[in-house]
């Protein structure tokens, strides 16, 4: 049964999903939850509460940052006092087979942190003609997306502190989402990584003495957003390797944006890894990668004293970098039917020869 909504104001923090088996990975950490509708909304929500908060949680029409940014815009109109929105679901994975430390694999939650989010495929793309050489598509991503939350970005830094202290509170809500459809933890046999150059040829995982075993090891930094389903080991290379991408997806950098139009809201992105972005990908891991990202969002949650959620007028996460692009990478190419990375963080260049 849906219920009308009385107090809209009351709900300070709103997650946002875009898969059915995410929210349902998110409603089943609500404490009561309740359908609700709003008057003139066309969006449906479920709100609960988490610990001392009372939250709503909707889930998108359909995939993508065009989506993403429509529904959370509606979602701030209907729930004026919302100071953060929190997206949370699963994402491909960026590995790093040859440091440990940020090697992101199946299973693992990524948080975007600092700058936040990149949307890698918003830019110019031109024709470049050099005397003597064939033509090439010269694409320019412009990345503009506003950082995350400053204070959600502080309750992750408190709550990676209280890991350090091996106190990992998120765990507990795992095994509380066990009831639902193919939620179970898949072996370690089933986390693969293939060579990103040789499709048939299998890498091995670096020894990590700081992961727990069959739990998720969190990973902190910039999260790339794009409206196209990356299958693509080799972009996803260079995007870490000249800027620190962790993982990839398709709501983020809508959510920044509409949070960012709103003058007085933040955003955070919990991913859980469920792939690697590459021909393999398959649905095996996308059942337990959501739940634990909803995990991490109820912990996380939890952790935050209530008078932190009260929004304000003005907030350091809504404010836009100083110049155009002065987040981005360049990627460039000179050989055909190759792209490679080049440059500075000032630009980012995707060219490819005509072949």
């Amino acid at each position: 049964m849906r219920e009308m909504v009385t107090n809209a104001s009351q709900y300070r923090l709103a997650i946002v999903t875009a898969l059915p088996k995410e929210f349902a990975s998110v409603e089943v950490i609500l404490d009561q939850p309740t359908d609700i509708t709003i008057p003139g909304d066309p969006g449906r929500y479920t709100v609960g509460s988490i610990g001392p908060h009372s939250v709503v949680v909707t889930l998108l029409s359909k995939m993508g940052n065009n989506p993403a940014t429509a529904v959370s815009s509606n979602l701030l109109r209907s729930f004026p006092n919302i100071s953060d929105i929190l997206m949370v679901g699963i994402a491909g994975g960026v590995p790093d087979p040859n440091n440990a430390e940020n090697h992101v694999r199946l299973g693992d939650i990524v948080i975007s942190m600092d700058a936040g989010v990149i949307q890698f495929d918003l830019g110019k793309l031109e024709q470049v003609v050099h005397e003597g050489e064939p033509p090439r598509t010269h694409f320019t991503i412009r990345a503009t997306d506003p950082p995350p939350s400053a204070r959600l970005q502080q309750a992750v830094r408190f709550l990676e502190a209280r890991r350090i202290r091996r106190e990992r509170p998120w765990e507990q809500y795992i095994t509380r989402a066990t009831a639902l459809e193919n939620i179970v933890r898949p072996p370690n046999a089933k986390d693969v990584l293939y060579d990103s150059h040789d499709p048939s040829k299998t890498l091995p995982h670096p020894k990590d003495a700081t992961r727990v075993s069959r739990q998720p090891k969190l990973h902190y930094g910039l999260i790339g957003s794009s409206n196209m389903l990356l299958k693509d080991p080799q972009l996803r290379d260079r995007l870490r390797d000249q800027y620190k991408v962790r993982a990839i997806e398709m709501e983020g950098s809508g959510i920044a944006t509409a949070t960012w139009i709103s003058g007085n809201a933040g955003y955070l992105l919990i991913r859980g890894i469920c792939d690697y972005c590459d021909s393999h990908k398959n649905d095996t891991w996308q059942g337990y990668s959501a739940s634990v990202a909803a995990a991490y969002a109820r912990a996380l949650i939890e952790s935050i004293p209530v008078d932190t959620a009260i929004p304000t007028t003005s907030q350091q996460s809504n404010a836009q970098p100083s110049k155009l692009g002065e987040r981005n990478i360049v990627i460039g190419g000179n050989v055909s039917g190759s792209m490679v990375m080049s440059g500075d963080q000032n630009t980012v260049h995707l060219e490819k020869e005509r072949q």
